[in-house]
């Protein structure tokens, strides 16, 4: 879904609310987190690929030049961040404490781009 935003953007079509969408997908994440929220696949897929759509379309719009490269790395950048936080998440689930700690500095700091401008 982010190459789709991706996609879209390079196609001129325009997103509401791209940067609020983005700070969303933050604070929901963090309190997914804190509350061990275990939505269905599906949904979770879907909420995901939600928001990886606006994802790929912010980085899109910030291209300047050397399109296919820029992709190419933001997409393996992704995947690495994607790999490190499932291992980061794996490791924290045994322990609540730490989940909801973790889960609590990623709500706050989606809160603080939502409601902090």
């Amino acid at each position: 879904m982010m190459m789709t935003g991706a996609a879209l953007a390079f196609a001129g079509i325009r997103l509401p609310a791209v940067e609020g969408m983005i700070a969303l997908s933050v604070l929901a994440l963090g309190i997914m987190i804190v509350a061990g929220a275990g939505l269905p696949g599906m949904l979770g897929i879907g909420l995901a690929g939600f928001f990886a759509l606006f994802h790929g379309h912010a980085h899109a719009s910030e291209t300047t030049g050397a399109a296919l490269a820029y992709i190419a790395g933001f997409t393996l950048s992704t995947a690495a961040l994607h790999l490190a936080g499932t291992g980061i998440g794996l490791r924290l689930a045994s322990s609540p404490w730490a989940r909801a700690g973790l889960g609590m500095v990623i709500a706050g700091s989606g809160a603080t781009l939502v409601f902090g401008g």
